[in-house]
């Protein structure tokens, strides 16, 4: 599928080799996030895979944001998921033809669970001022062309993946949920440090205010 990039970022994550084994027919970028695996030794760098490292670790977001820079010229749509399985590439196929058949910018899969009480308490908030049900969901679709507008601008220097959702609206673009079923067997937290993640959170309370 040369219209779709799947964008993961990646953090010593055991089960990645079997996450990328089930997407043989996607194109793949890979964001190793400073692991101590080294992605390289358990994945062949093909045209259809690609391998980006960051030399130290830097988190989920800025991992994301590296790959959406080198993936936004290079596709029509670009996807995320994460490295730890819990989405399951059978929502895929269903979750593009949906954002491409109704010209949606921003799709966002809606897990049907949540996995923290900050993702809870965030969720009711967006829902209230958004109609969104899972602001920090890992598995989106974004409009290339849109998305590549949006890196540009001063914006998006300081934004975080959240905050993303806000600038889509605020340009008047399309986004929109779309349920997605999630792994049973994945219960555990990202393996991305929690101190980060959990920092990042708490910087949301800013949302707050807009309700």
């Amino acid at each position: 599928m040369h219209n779709l990039v799947i964008v993961i970022p990646s953090y010593n994550e055991d089960n990645l080799l079997d996450v990328v084994k089930k997407l043989n027919q996607y194109n793949i970028l890979i964001i190793d996030d400073g692991s101590k695996i080294k992605v390289k030794k358990i994945l062949i760098n093909t045209p259809r895979i690609k391998i980006l490292r960051n030399v130290e670790n830097k988190g989920y977001e800025y991992s994301l944001i590296k790959g959406f820079k080198f993936a936004v010229n290079r596709s029509k749509y670009i996807l995320t998921m994460d490295a730890d399985g819990e989405h399951l590439h059978s929502n895929i196929i269903k979750f593009y033809n949906y954002a491409k058949k109704n010209k949606i910018d921003l799709l966002i899969g809606s897990r049907s669970r949540l996995n923290r009480l900050s993702e809870k308490i965030l969720s009711i908030l967006f829902l209230k001022k958004f109609d969104i049900k899972d602001p920090l969901s890992g598995f989106k679709i974004y409009n290339s062309k849109e998305l590549k507008k949006i890196i540009k601008t001063k914006k998006f220097d300081n934004a975080f993946l959240v905050d993303l959702i806000k600038i889509f609206f605020e340009k008047g673009l399309k986004v929109k949920n779309y349920n997605i079923k999630s792994s049973k067997k994945n219960h555990r937290k990202s393996s991305f440090p929690n101190l980060k993640t959990s920092f990042k959170i708490l910087t949301l309370i800013k949302y707050i205010k807009y309700f």
